[in-house]
């Protein structure tokens, strides 16, 4: 289980039948990965406990949503199968056709890093930024705001929430511009020749940067509540 602080649930469901082994070729997609996570999660609603409801059907990119019904309560969570390899990397499914390998220690510690620099106050500014994302649909996911303040703010200072958030949109706005011109910016942790943005199509990107653009004009009027409600 991937607690993401104040944030979101991420369970990472360890395959254990094919730890220490070499998974057939067949096998490495997102199809397998996905579709043997369904099934298991089906014998689970269906044989165990009927509170976890399945909340995505298949074909899926990233994870099957489930919610746990508990005393009246739903907790949400993004299952994500997975297969453990040597020195703390995961093998995940990289869409419906192909798997990546994935390390949330490093995740882990791109977020330490920061918050050891601003004394834990980049979490706080994640969570304003995403909150902002979530307002507007989620057109990104979650760990690209992450990354994005990262890697704005290991450079900038987070001296008040106001002027923390200026600095966000513009300077993410100056980011998806080098974006356009091919340069390399937000650089997947493991395969760190290509930007997380991949999984991404040119029109979802698009409607993101029109969606930084406005929000920091909204910033330069200083009309907040438009940004982040009241």
């Amino acid at each position: 289980m991937h607690i993401k602080e104040n944030f979101d649930v991420d369970a990472y469901i360890i395959c254990k039948e094919y730890n220490g082994i070499s998974l057939p070729h067949e096998l490495l997609n997102g199809e397998y990965f996905f579709t043997t996570l369904h099934d298991d999660l089906n014998h689970i609603h269906n044989n165990v406990n009927e509170n976890l409801k399945i909340k995505a059907k298949l074909p899926r990119t990233h994870a099957i949503l489930v919610e746990l019904h508990y005393q009246n309560k739903i907790l949400k969570i993004d299952c994500i199968p997975a297969i453990e390899l040597p020195d703390d990397f995961l093998l995940v499914p990289d869409g419906w056709k192909h798997c990546k390998k994935i390390n949330l220690k490093y995740e882990e510690n791109g977020l330490k890093k920061l918050n050891k620099k601003h004394y834990g106050n980049g979490t706080k500014l994640i969570l304003l930024i995403k909150f902002w994302n979530w307002r507007l649909g989620k057109p990104l996911k979650s760990y690209v705001i992450q990354r994005l303040v990262e890697e704005i703010f290991m450079h900038d200072e987070i001296n008040d929430w106001k002027g923390a958030a200026r600095i966000f949109f513009r300077e993410a706005i100056q980011l998806f511009q080098k974006h356009y011109k091919n340069e390399l910016i937000l650089k997947d942790r493991v395969y760190t020749h290509r930007s997380i943005l991949k999984d991404y199509k040119v029109k979802q990107i698009n409607k993101f940067n029109t969606h930084l653009m406005q929000a920091y004009d909204l910033v330069k009027k200083n009309q907040w509540e438009q940004l982040f409600g009241k």
